[in-house]
């Protein structure tokens, strides 16, 4: 009745654990269950493969996130990088308008220094030949012809003059502003904005986001009809 100590063949029928029901030979009833070790070697493949599926995704996914980070930093950087160029293009816009204005200035200050000089030595002139005159017995009060310097109008009319006869500058605008009556403000803001455009031309400072814009309103001054100017330009 007891065959686990010899080798016999005869097969006999058995229920496992698992309640799978084999025919085993007899000297064989020891050894596992074959369907049973077949269930936990297919079990084995699922989990494994399943193991490898999650190591993938999470490989993908920390992947993913890696590159989404650098990428985000990038745009950051490219951000700042942007803003930076922008500001320092800004200052130096600013810089060049402002330097302009300057040089702008600076020639109008010496303008006006050099026909006042020139007015001076007319009026000496003048004296000197009033002076000659009248030491000589000439009846009537000394007068002399005013030079060409001496006859320029005082005020913007004098600048307009000075820069038509030395520096060779022509503007027809200017000249029919020139010749109205009164407007001494108008007139110098004209003239302002023409030396600091020519100075702008002369460094090579570009000028496209100014704006001269004007309007004049009223009587100029003189009982004529009212008139009315727009202006609206770009340099």
């Amino acid at each position: 009745m007891d065959h686990t100590r010899t080798d016999c063949n005869q097969l006999v029928e058995k229920v496992c654990e698992r309640q799978h029901k084999t025919k085993v030979r007899c000297g064989k009833q020891k050894d596992g269950c074959h369907k049973c070790i077949q269930e936990d070697k297919e079990v084995e493949r699922r989990i494994k493969r399943d193991l490898q599926l999650e190591e993938d995704r999470r490989q993908r996914e920390e992947n993913y996130t890696r590159q989404l980070q650098e990428i985000q930093d990038e745009v950051e950087h490219q951000r700042r990088v942007n803003k930076y160029e922008v500001d320092e293009e800004l200052r130096k816009q600013t810089l060049e308008q402002h330097r302009a204005e300057l040089d702008a200035l600076k020639d109008a200050e010496e303008r006006l220094r050099l026909q006042n000089k020139l007015k001076k030595q007319a009026a000496a002139k003048a004296a000197e030949k009033a002076q000659a005159k009248a030491s000589t017995g000439a009846k009537g009060p000394a007068t002399s012809a005013p030079s060409k310097d001496a006859d320029l109008a005082s005020g913007p009319e004098e600048e307009w003059q000075f820069s038509k006869q030395y520096e060779g500058a022509q503007s027809k605008p200017l000249d029919d502003l020139m010749e109205m009556i009164g407007l001494e403000r108008v007139k110098q803001e004209f003239l302002t904005v023409k030396s600091k455009v020519d100075t702008a031309l002369r460094q090579g400072i570009s000028m496209v986001s100014e704006r001269f814009s004007c309007s004049m309103l009223g009587n100029p001054g003189t009982g004529r009809p009212p008139y009315t100017i727009f202006c609206s330009c770009r340099a």
